[in-house]
């Protein structure tokens, strides 16, 4: 009921939510996104370069709280799950990711292990750390993607083996616990910064998601508590 609806959206208000990876892409569209919307009371920004982050803040209405972080390093990890405790989250939206297009060994292991380490192992630390610690965390939501957790992605294996990582790490917990609301969105390819000039879906002109389109689905599936577990969302054409 529409009276319902309200209630839920007046304590969705008071939430306190951290937006993890989003100076860029995806991850800046869903804080902007929930901002014009004015979603949520206090607002966590976390991402690896302070300057992206108060380049956001501007365009945020309300006054977020900024957080540095590499996402690729244990003890800046470490860090910022020492502050997400204490801030006492309700709702987390991890969107950090990273890869590269070469030949698996082309590239240095250092290189090959940063997916790796941002896209799988680093949010699920920070969940099982949530989970064990923070009792008032309500939702919890992952950037999987459409195509790399689905099948083989040649030129990018180290990404591709992290997202079916996590994609497996969320429907394994879904399946023994439901003590969290955790998701994973799962987009088609997004035309941001981070889909090079020379991957192989620009060269061939495939249909690119748009980040504010994707955003807008992505925030009216979070605040459906009834929403499924998985969200699939493809480019239209």
């Amino acid at each position: 009921s529409i009276e319902e609806h309200t209630t839920m959206l007046s304590g969705v208000c008071m939430e306190t939510i951290a937006f993890l990876g989003c100076s860029r892409g995806l991850g800046r569209a869903v804080a902007l996104e929930c901002s014009a919307r004015s979603l949520f009371g206090k607002k966590i920004l976390v991402a690896r370069k302070r300057d992206k982050l108060e380049s956001l803040e501007k365009e945020i209405q309300e006054s977020p709280e900024l957080r540095v972080c590499d996402f690729s390093k244990s003890d800046d990890v470490e860090s910022l799950l020492e502050e997400l405790i204490r801030l006492k989250v309700e709702r987390v939206f991890y969107s950090v990711a990273g890869g590269t297009i070469r030949p698996y060994e082309k590239k240095k292991w250092k290189v090959q292990k940063c997916p790796i380490q941002v896209s799988l192992l680093t949010p699920a630390r920070i969940l099982h750390e949530l989970m064990n610690k923070h009792g008032g965390l309500k939702q919890f939501v992952v950037v999987g993607s459409l195509i790399a957790d689905a099948k083989a992605d040649p030129g990018a294996a180290s990404y591709s083996s992290a997202k079916h990582g996590l994609k497996g790490l969320v429907e394994s917990i879904n399946g023994e616990s439901g003590s969290v609301d955790l998701r994973i969105f799962r987009p088609g390819y997004m035309d941001t910064e981070l889909l090079p000039i020379q991957s192989k879906p620009r060269k061939e002109g495939v249909s690119l998601l748009n980040p504010k389109e994707a955003s807008k689905a992505f925030v009216d599936w979070v605040l459906d508590p009834n929403g499924e577990k998985n969200l699939d969302l493809e480019a239209p054409g």
